[in-house]
């Protein structure tokens, strides 16, 4: 049973490969052809050309097409190759890498090795994660610098982030999902490869009708239990408390179209504990368990003004609630009530945070660009880099930059930087070591 199991695994990989190659190849190519083109080709360390080769042995490994041991090889040792780079010169900009090529070799060790247990549906969502965190990276080094300055390199910069991301997914893919003409040619065990057909059916009976699809979700109803003791001893009703405690620890978009209802439980009203209840129904339950529910558990707040159990994720419930209303763009649409309250005032809160960090980003913005131009002026006249010691003017910029915006505007000012001149990122990043909390 286990070999059978282990062969329907076997076999091609998905269609995704053939894309996943001509993208991967191009960014090999793009990295070659920056480097060279900054004339720092001769300066590039081994960890570089390390990851170069293993990057084409990737691409001539999914043109083969096979899945097998062969394909991980190459992603493990690009995620050895990752955590020795981020352990040799450390940087907070290299964690990303590092958990890019990590789900990236789990996934391919559960592909190609499923005696790891991992289900399908599961590898399937793990897909996105490399591209998504590669994409939300090549977002925030690019952000700053679109209301800033802007010249025809920069869209061959960019377009390269959008390129990895899709390279990265349609690997990811065609590692978990396997070609037709796998699924059409199963391998026995100890025998050769066989196709099966279909015996023909007779005049008389009828075709089998075609198979119903499967309603995936379903409604569900997720109950958050408070203890009213825990509850009262925050200030304002015990109602309000409960709805802010879960505004501050979901925000209102997750819950849009939801209704809200709460009130005590039925063994409150007996006299048998002392524990009031918010309920959160959805046509999808599926969003319940995956995106609410891991929330509400991971709120500190929330588990300490919980009841036991603090969660409880059912279809439907007896529970003499009363309904607050819907979520409608930031807001409770219906009968509202001190829960309802507390979920919005946290919502309203939540809003208001979030408006004077951009005063301080337009004034600084200003003075990010002019600390840039002066790192690109000062590398033109050295392009083969500094050495720490001797750059003097380099890092009087990178301590500027950390006393007027921290690590933050430093780590900006370095994506800026790296997007004009990529071959001298790496050098101006060892130049900055000690700055602050820069690690070079």
């Amino acid at each position: 049973m286990d070999d059978n199991r282990s062969s329907s695994q076997a076999g091609a990989l998905g269609p995704q490969r053939i894309p996943a190659a001509i993208l991967l190849l191009w960014c090999t190519l793009f990295g070659l052809v920056s480097i060279a083109y900054g004339g720092a080709l001769p300066y590039t360390d081994v960890f570089w050309w390390l990851s170069f080769f293993i990057q084409l042995a990737l691409v001539i490994l999914l043109f083969i097409g096979r899945k097998n041991v062969g394909i991980l090889i190459p992603i493990a040792l690009y995620s050895l190759l990752a955590v020795a780079d981020l352990f040799a010169d450390f940087s907070i900009g290299s964690l990303p890498y590092v958990a890019i090529w990590a789900v990236l070799c789990l996934i391919a060790m559960a592909s190609v090795i499923p005696e790891l247990g991992l289900g399908r549906p599961l590898l399937k969502g793990l897909a996105y994660l490399p591209a998504g965190l590669n994409l939300a990276m090549g977002v925030f080094a690019s952000i700053a610098a679109v209301s800033e300055w802007f010249t025809p390199a920069d869209i061959l910069y960019d377009m390269n982030y959008v390129i990895w991301s899709l390279g990265l997914l349609f690997l990811a893919k065609a590692l978990v999902e396997t070609s037709p003409e796998s699924d059409a040619l199963p391998t026995q065990t100890g025998g050769s490869v066989y196709r099966t057909y279909s015996q023909p059916v007779p005049s008389q009976q009828p075709a089998p009708a075609p198979a119903v699809a499967v309603q995936r979700t379903a409604p569900g109803v997720l109950l958050v239990r408070f203890s009213i003791d825990r509850l009262n001893e925050l200030s304002g009703p015990y109602g309000f408390q409960s709805g802010r405690l879960i505004g501050r620890a979901v925000p209102a978009a997750l819950l849009e179209g939801m209704v809200i209802s709460d009130g005590d439980t039925a063994a409150t009203l007996a006299g048998h504990e002392y524990v009031c209840i918010v309920s959160i129904a959805s046509s999808d339950s599926s969003v319940l368990k995956e995106s609410i529910e891991p929330l509400i558990l991971a709120s500190g707040e929330i588990r300490a003004c919980g009841a036991v159990p603090l969660t409880q994720l059912v279809s439907s419930t007896s529970e003499p609630l009363v309904m607050d209303g819907v979520v409608r763009n930031g807001a409770i649409e219906g009968s509202g009530g001190w829960c309802a309250n507390g979920l919005t005032s946290a919502w309203k809160e939540a809003a208001s945070q979030q408006k004077p960090a951009a005063a301080a980003t337009d004034k600084r913005g200003v003075y990010l660009q002019k600390s840039v131009e002066r790192l690109l002026t000062l590398y033109r006249q050295a392009p083969g880099g500094f050495l720490r010691d001797e750059a003097v003017d380099v890092r009087a910029i990178g301590m500027l930059l950390n006393e007027a915006g921290g690590m933050d505007l430093m780590r900006r000012a370095h994506g800026l930087f790296a997007r004009q001149n990529p071959g001298m990122a790496r050098n101006l990043e060892s130049v900055w070591g000690g700055i602050g909390d820069w690690m070079g």
